[in-house]
């Protein structure tokens, strides 16, 4: 895991080197996993997301290089009032992400992004309870989990000036975090960024 953080990091660090800006995002995730052997009854779960990130480029395309931590996850819950029976689940993984977005601005303040990532889970947390007895299973225990994710992202972001913007958009994971379930993260993301160069 120290490996993959270190290159990481270097990625990250290298492609800060030639870009022009440098800046911190803040803000809220929505995250929920999709698949076709999921299942009904699936609860999205809301959790933050910050990270930096580098930018490059002239006034019509530009670039980012982001480095981000981000909550992503699941619920789920089944109850039953004629059997006095309920059972939640709660799926919260704590990954990073590094993107590469590429900003396609239509007028100096609106812009179209996208662009591929690759994620890994740092930790996460499995808890169930049933009946008002609960447990909990750390991500390092459970078999069959995938921690390294790829997948790609579309979004939009609005520029308030030069240096302040605010930045939504929706990613997803091609890879399956489970390895005998077809499972897939799906995540909204609202943020606000600031450049602290221009």
């Amino acid at each position: 895991m120290k490996k993959t953080i270190f290159i990481t990091l270097a990625i990250f660090l290298s492609m800060g080197l030639s870009a022009q800006s440098f800046g911190l995002k803040g803000g809220m995730s929505h995250a929920k996993v999709l698949g076709g052997d999921t299942g009904d009854g699936i609860d999205a779960v809301t959790g933050v997301v910050f990270g930096m990130f580098t930018q490059s480029g002239d006034d019509a395309i530009r670039y980012t290089t982001e480095l981000n931590f981000i909550r992503k996850g699941f619920g789920s819950s089944n109850n039953s009032n004629y059997y006095d029976y309920s059972l939640t689940q709660e799926w919260l993984m704590n990954y990073i992400d590094l993107a590469f977005m590429g900003n396609f601005h239509i007028t100096d303040e609106f812009a179209i992004n996208a662009g591929p990532y690759l994620g890994y889970a740092l930790s996460g947390k499995m808890k169930v309870s049933s009946n008002g007895q609960s447990q909990s299973q750390s991500i390092d225990d459970w078999d069959g989990y995938n921690r390294i994710e790829v997948g790609g992202a579309v979004g939009v972001s609005y520029w308030i000036n030069d240096m302040l913007f605010v930045d939504g958009r929706y990613a997803y994971g091609f890879t399956s975090i489970l390895e005998d379930i077809d499972s897939y993260n799906g995540v909204i993301q609202v943020s606000v960024g600031y450049l602290f160069s221009y």
